[in-house]
C-alpha cells in the first residue's frame, strides 16, 4: 500500500463520537447464545483468569493505588483487580415490594451474563468491558446505559431538565427530556447488573417549580436513592447481584475553563457506599457490592493511562485497557464469590 492509500484510508475510518454505541451493544452478543460451551472459548476463560499476571498491577502512571477487597461472604479476595474497592454484600431490600410484572423467559447462556446500566460514561466503560469479554469469551456483556440521562429522569419522578454545572461551563446548556429517558432494563437471565452513573448525577436537574438542585441538595440525593433502591429490589426479583460504582471527578472540558464542583462526586460516592452497607447482615437476593473505579480514573486525569481527555468521558481506545486491567477481573472474582 502507498503511503498515499495509507493516509486516505486513515482518513476515511469513521470516528466514534462521544456517547456513540456500538452496533449490536445492546443486545447478547452472538456467541454467548449457544447452549454449550466452545472449546476455544474455554481456553479464552483460562486465559482470563490470568489476567493480572498478562497485565502489570500498578498502573505506571496512576500512582500505585492498592487494591482493597473486602467480602461479607468469606470469600478470598485475588489480586486481578488493582486499583478496584471492592465491598461485597448479600442483601434484602426492605419496604419495597417486588415487582409484579413477568418478564421474558431468561436466555440460556453458557456464561454469566452482565447488564450494564447507567449514563454516556457508562457507554464508554461498557464499550471496552464487551469487547474485552467477548474476545476472551468470559461473561456475555449487554448494554442497557441511556446516553444523557439520570436516575432521576425516570417515569415516577418530576425532574426533566438537566444542565452542566454553569460555574464550569455555559450555564445556558441544558437539556429537556419530555419523556421519561431511564427505565433499569434488566436483561433476561443476568446474573449481574453493573451501574455505571459517572455524569449526570452530577450535573444540576431542574425542580418542577423552576430551581436548580444537585447532589448535594437533599431532595436531589433523596430521590437517586429511591431510585436505586427500586433497583435493587427490582435485580433482587431476579436474583442478580447489583454491583456498584463510585464516580470520579467530573474535570474541565479539554482542559478548557475549570473543573466541576467536587462536592458532587463525594456526595454520590458517599450515597452509594452507605446504600450497599446498609445490607450487609441479609442473605436473600443476589446480594450487592462497589467497586471504587474512581481511584484509578481520577488518578489518570485527563491524558493517563486511563485518561478522560474530554474531562467526563473515558476515552474508547483505553476502555478496553481499563475493563482488561481493572473492571473485567474485578467483575470475575465477584461472580466467582457468588
Amino acid at each position: 500500500m502507498t503511503l498515499i492509500a495509507a493516509a486516505t484510508a486513515v482518513l476515511s475510518t469513521p470516528v466514534r463520537a462521544i456517547g456513540e454505541r456500538a452496533s449490536g451493544a445492546d443486545e447478547l452478543p452472538a456467541w454467548a447464545l449457544a447452549n454449550e460451551e466452545d472449546p476455544a472459548a474455554d481456553s479464552a476463560a483460562e486465559t482470563s483468569s490470568s489476567t493480572s499476571d498478562q497485565h502489570p498491577q500498578t498502573p505506571s502512571t496512576t500512582g500505585a493505588a492498592n487494591a482493597d477487597i473486602s467480602s461479607t461472604t468469606g470469600a478470598t479476595p485475588s489480586a486481578a483487580s488493582p486499583g478496584a474497592e471492592v465491598s461485597t454484600t448479600t442483601e434484602s431490600v426492605a419496604g419495597d415490594s417486588s415487582p409484579t410484572t413477568t418478564s421474558p423467559p431468561a436466555t440460556a447462556t453458557a456464561v454469566p451474563i452482565i447488564t450494564v446500566l447507567g449514563d454516556s460514561s457508562g457507554l464508554h466503560l461498557t464499550d471496552g468491558l464487551r469487547r474485552w469479554a467477548d474476545a476472551n469469551r468470559s461473561m456475555a456483556v449487554v448494554d442497557h446505559t441511556r446516553v444523557g440521562c439520570s436516575p432521576l429522569i425516570s417515569e415516577d419522578r418530576p425532574w426533566r431538565a438537566r444542565r452542566i454545572d454553569p460555574e464550569a461551563d455555559d450555564p445556558v446548556e441544558w437539556w429537556i427530556h419530555e419523556e421519561p429517558c431511564r427505565d433499569d432494563l434488566i436483561e433476561p437471565g443476568t446474573d449481574l447488573v453493573l451501574v455505571l452513573d459517572h455524569v449526570n448525577p452530577q450535573y444540576e436537574h431542574r425542580r418542577l417549580d423552576g430551581s436548580w438542585a444537585s447532589m448535594v441538595d437533599e431532595d436531589f440525593a433523596a430521590d437517586i436513592e429511591d431510585s436505586y433502591r427500586k433497583l435493587l429490589a427490582k435485580a433482587q426479583a431476579v436474583d442478580a447481584k447489583v454491583v456498584f460504582t463510585t464516580a470520579p471527578y467530573l474535570l474541565s472540558y479539554y482542559e478548557v475553563g475549570i473543573d466541576h464542583d467536587p462536592r458532587r462526586a463525594e456526595a454520590y460516592n458517599s450515597l452509594v457506599r452507605a446504600l450497599v452497607a446498609e445490607f450487609e447482615s441479609d442473605t436473600e437476593g443476589g446480594g450487592a457490592a462497589l467497586v471504587d473505579t474512581a481511584v484509578e480514573l481520577d488518578a489518570s486525569g485527563h491524558h493517563g493511562r486511563y485518561g478522560r481527555t474530554d474531562g467526563v468521558h473515558l476515552d474508547f481506545e483505553r476502555s478496553e485497557l481499563f475493563a482488561a486491567e481493572v473492571l473485567g477481573p474485578t467483575i470475575l472474582e465477584l461472580l466467582a464469590s457468588g
